[in-house]
């Protein structure tokens, strides 16, 4: 069992444009479509970004599901990126794993409350790395290998503590995509999230690869 690297990260990104590009119009197509929904429970205050939390697992679901039917050189369609809520077995999974997302919001707001920005700061950087530790590998082995929410958290936990070299670059990639769909008004998470979906799919592969 062999430990990835800072250049396994990076690779992951690689094979994740690869997959993308493959596709790229599609998959910007189904990232709109999950954006416009987003932006319909903004409008619902407080409920909506709940709400929106917990659905985000089936949305990332729904990437991961494209990405391996292109990589094995099956065709994808619009309604393939919303298969994590089509799917009745699999969507109670991803919705016990979107409250994992829903109950980081929840102490979020409740630390606003009670200690102000500063102490969100202090709470926000753990805990949302230790929500990412608990969904990045999670969600793909609910779509991939139809195991159960808590399985599949026990299982991310597992890859994520065994290859922290590699998540730090992902880690570090990810701040850069960020920023730069801050920079072009939100515009670029059309590519953002689908190619981090693609990549991280293409992550969960050789972490599972090196685990065998």
């Amino acid at each position: 069992m062999a430990q990835l690297t800072l250049r396994d990260g990076w690779l992951w990104f690689v094979g994740g444009w690869r997959i993308f590009k493959k596709q790229p119009w599609l998959m910007m197509l189904g990232a709109l479509a999950w954006l416009l929904i987003e932006a319909v429970f903004v409008l619902l205050p407080v409920a909506g970004e709940l709400i929106d939390g917990l659905l985000l697992p089936a949305a990332y679901a729904g990437f991961v599901h494209a990405a391996d039917r292109v990589e094995r050189g099956e065709g994808i369609d619009f309604k393939t990126f919303f298969y994590g809520i089509t799917q009745a077995g699999m969507r109670n999974s991803l919705l016990v794993l979107g409250l994992c997302v829903v109950l980081y919001e929840i102490m979020g707001l409740l630390f606003t409350m009670l200690v102000g920005p500063i102490g969100v700061a202090l709470f926000a950087f753990p805990m949302g790395v230790i929500l990412m530790a608990a969904l990045i590998f999670a969600v793909p082995a609910v779509v991939l290998e139809s195991l159960p929410a808590t399985q599949a958290l026990r299982m991310s936990f597992n890859y994520s503590g065994g290859n922290i070299s590699a998540l730090i670059m992902v880690y570090f990639i990810l701040f850069m995509l960020v920023v730069a769909s801050i920079v072009t008004v939100g515009i670029g998470l059309l590519f953002v999230f689908p190619l981090t979906c693609c990549s991280l799919y293409v992550g969960y592969q050789a972490v599972k690869s090196s685990k065998d």
